[in-house]
């Protein structure tokens, strides 16, 4: 299993810390930590915000939701508004979804409309039982 931490150093690849920490708006230390995953005043697994997690999916170009799933996020616990909780990719991949390959154009549609049918079944269903109307679940 990748872990977060490797996945983070993957995509940061022979870029300097200072350098990707200076992109993400995190400073090197932390980016340091984040990848090696422990938290050196404690030594206990390092989890870092949602907030550096989406300044890390933008300088790196990486889908954010894929990074919070890494990091143990549900979605639900991070406190994020439904909106926030679907913005899966930054509008700059969005703009430029035609130039994409085919393999990564699939990977964004499935991956939008996982996310969907998890709201759904998860925030709209419980808000139509609660007014007294029977949820259907989306498959």
């Amino acid at each position: 299993m990748t872990t977060l931490g490797e996945v983070l150093k993957n995509l940061r690849g022979k870029e300097s810390l200072r350098e990707a920490g200076q992109r993400a708006g995190v400073s090197h230390s932390y980016l340091r930590y984040v990848e090696k995953g422990v938290d050196p005043r404690t030594g206990a697994a390092l989890r870092p915000s949602p907030e550096t997690l989406k300044r890390l999916a933008k300088a790196y170009n990486y889908p954010y939701q894929q990074l919070m799933n890494m990091a143990g996020y549900s979605g639900t616990e991070t406190g994020e508004t439904e909106t926030n909780y679907l913005y899966l990719f930054d509008q700059e991949t969005l703009e430029r979804f035609d130039e994409l390959s085919e393999g990564d154009k699939l990977f964004i549609v499935s991956q939008f409309e996982s996310s969907v049918k998890y709201f759904y079944n998860n925030h709209l269903a419980s808000k139509e039982a609660a007014s007294g109307n029977t949820p259907v679940e989306r498959t």
